[in-house]
């Protein structure tokens, strides 16, 4: 409650946009070194990509972007309206370089994403992102507990994992931290595909690997 307030409401609802858009309205994010000064606008729809070297952090603009953390001045507009906004920030989903899974299944962990899936969609699913070997595991396979944080699976599983709950969701917007995952093309278009294969999406990746940045429509 002592906090300060996140949102400058009439700062955020000066927005003026030619259509559906991410704008970033004189951000920084560290004191004196802004990254836009006035507004930079990316079109939705496609692949947007933050690119970095080692020492930039284009990890921190990916939280921006998503709502998860403050600039240190300015603000991220989706649609004309702050993203930290609860309503907008609903739109956005965020897979996150520490991935955040419960001690749960893989079954209850795609259902939180969406409840109607039969076991042929969480099959499709699962293939889709790399891990139909998961329909094998031990002591149950889907139905399996997979323990504290979903200790039993490697840290690459998770990230995979939870872009499969991405895949389900509702959400316009996924933002993806710079996961080794996305290490290379091959590896990274397989899974932007699998995020959009259901219904378009925009998707926002944050990297430092110079061949994925070349795959980015803005």
């Amino acid at each position: 409650t002592s906090s300060p307030t996140r949102v400058d409401r009439t700062q955020a609802e000066q927005a003026v946009s030619t259509g559906p858009a991410f704008i970033l309205r004189d951000i920084a994010l560290t004191p004196e070194s802004p990254l836009a000064v006035g507004d930079i606008e990316l079109p939705l729809g496609g692949l947007i990509v933050l690119a970095g070297d080692r020492g930039s952090a284009p990890d921190a603009l990916a939280e921006v972007m998503a709502g998860d953390r403050d600039p240190d001045s300015g603000c991220v507009l989706l649609d004309g309206c702050d993203v930290r906004y609860p309503t907008v920030r609903r739109r956005i989903t965020m897979i996150a370089d520490e991935p955040y899974l419960m001690d749960a299944t893989v079954r209850e962990h795609l259902n939180s994403s969406r409840q109607d899936l039969s076991d042929d969609d969480i099959a499709a699913v699962l293939e889709r992102v790399g891990l139909g070997h998961l329909l094998m595991l031990e002591d149950g396979g889907v139905d399996a507990v997979l323990g504290t944080h979903a200790e039993v699976l490697s840290v690459h599983e998770r990230h995979r994992l939870m872009i499969a709950m991405a895949c389900l969701g509702t959400s316009d917007v996924v933002v993806i931290q710079d996961l080794a995952l996305f290490s290379d093309a091959d590896a990274a278009e397989p899974l932007i595909s699998a995020l959009t294969h259901s219904r378009p999406r925009t998707i926002v990746l944050s990297t430092m690997n110079e061949e994925v940045a070349g795959m980015a429509d803005h």
